[in-house]
């Protein structure tokens, strides 16, 4: 990686390590909790409890440490098993095990912290966790965007992605969540997307087929990211006029990258025929998809969560595809067809907003892909006359410096659930938010 783009990704990573320790989450209990903690849970279930069945040890370490407000958060007993299931998927826990050996080893040698799975190292565990996969999209982005552009644009876009968007939210102030994890899957996914067709090498087929298989059983959904190395290496491989001589050649690759994901998937199939005696199973009881009404201008451009009102540099990023260069511009059409079937799909979900956080959640992932056309754009300004270069750049700071402070705001709860636009510009640039200022918000979660 060239040694710009790199200080970018050490000086993310520094920055992300003093607001951890700063905020005191891991200290307090509070990261695994809700969400995080569903994902998290396979963990403890299997290597301290070994209840991985009955979950039977939950309630009690729920009312120990506030995982959430519900008994069985998550948790549905299958009345044709007696089993319990835990409707998240598996994905997050295998990015988290690593770490989770190493807080449960010093769990075991320092008793100052019982080796419960909650006690504060398991936390710390978490934390760093979603900042190590941070990190590895960070550097794998990085790496990308360094093969279609020059080592000044790739630095900057990486930049702007790592401070101007919830990246850093989420990193910082929200771990736990799959949404990080699911971003280096996909920048990893990508490269080497981009490494098989420089050299076509039979390994970099396995990778993507390991990572797919891992992607669908981390956030099921993101499983559509596969449209993008799809299009990419078949259009690349229509322009070679062997293209039926390489495809011959090249079907047991193929076919072996997806025994890799199969292989991946056969993690969370084994679970759910394990637990409810299905191989296949919808463990979101009661969830699902409202295909007929998707509310894509509410998840845009809605002060509640909208995508280009919390992460506005995305809105200029999707400019770039008119200014993909002639390494990048094979990547359009994929770039787009994917936006579009993701920002349907995503918006679609019944609680289109999902939950608390901060912006659009659900399509942290996508940055990756948005990377592209947005280095595309940073790469046009900068061969643009030097006023236009400079307001970009006062526009670019002033955006990350906003997303920064709104950051801030949603670790105080400035920014809570229901933000209205009479709320979002009462408390705009404010740290604290009066009772008057509440009033503004919405009483109920918009589903």
């Amino acid at each position: 990686m060239p040694i710009r783009t790199l200080s970018v990704v050490v000086i993310f990573a520094i920055v992300s390590v003093l607001e951890l320790f700063s905020s005191h989450e891991w200290v307090d209990h509070k990261v695994a909790v809700y969400d995080a903690s569903g994902y998290y849970l396979y963990l403890p279930a299997v290597f301290i409890y070994h209840d991985l069945p009955s979950l039977e040890f939950y309630p009690e370490v729920n009312r120990k440490y506030n995982l959430s407000d519900q008994e069985w958060y998550g948790i549905y007993k299958q009345p044709s098993t007696g089993r319990k299931l835990n409707k998240y998927p598996v994905g997050v826990a295998l990015g988290e095990l690593p770490l989770f050996f190493v807080a449960h080893t010093v769990c075991l040698l320092n008793h100052e912290y019982p080796p419960d799975g909650y006690s504060v190292p398991y936390q710390f565990c978490i934390s760093f966790s979603t900042l190590f996969w941070c990190i590895i999209g960070l550097w794998f982005t990085g790496k990308l965007l360094a093969a279609f552009f020059s080592e000044n644009v790739a630095a900057i876009t990486l930049f702007f992605l790592a401070f101007g968007t919830n990246i850093y939210a989420y990193t910082c102030t929200s771990s736990g969540m799959s949404h990080l994890l699911v971003f280096a899957q996909f920048a990893i996914l990508l490269w080497y997307c981009y490494k098989w067709l420089q050299t076509r090498r039979p390994a970099h087929l396995y990778i993507q087929g390991l990572l797919l298989g891992w992607i669908a059983i981390t956030r099921p959904v993101d499983v559509f990211i596969a449209i993008i190395p799809l299009l990419w290496m078949t259009g690349t491989a229509l322009k070679e006029q062997d293209f039926k001589q390489q495809l011959k050649e090249n079907l047991k690759y193929l076919l072996g990258g997806m025994l890799c994901g199969l292989f991946v998937l056969l993690l969370q199939l084994g679970y759910w025929k394990y637990v409810t005696g299905h191989w296949v199973y919808y463990s979101y009881e009661g969830e699902g998809f409202n295909f007929d009404k998707p509310h894509i201008v509410d998840g845009l451009f809605s002060y509640y969560k909208g995508w280009f009102v919390y992460t506005p540099v995305v809105l200029f990023a999707l400019f770039g595809l008119f200014f993909l260069n002639a390494r990048s511009k094979a990547l359009r059409i994929p770039i787009i067809i994917y936006l579009c079937v993701i920002i349907y799909v995503v918006f679609s979900w019944y609680y289109w907003s999902y939950g608390w956080g901060f912006g659009c959640r659900a399509l942290i992932e996508s940055l990756v892909v948005v990377a592209i056309p947005f280095a595309a754009l940073i790469d046009r300004i900068k061969r643009s006359r030097t006023a236009a270069q400079m307001l970009a750049c006062i526009i670019g700071c002033l955006l990350v410096a906003l997303n920064i402070f709104q950051t801030h705001q949603y670790a105080s709860n400035t920014l809570p659930e229901g933000i209205t636009k009479e709320y979002y510009w009462r408390v705009f640039l404010k740290m604290n938010a009066t009772d008057e200022d509440r009033a503004a918000l919405r009483k109920m979660p918009v589903r």
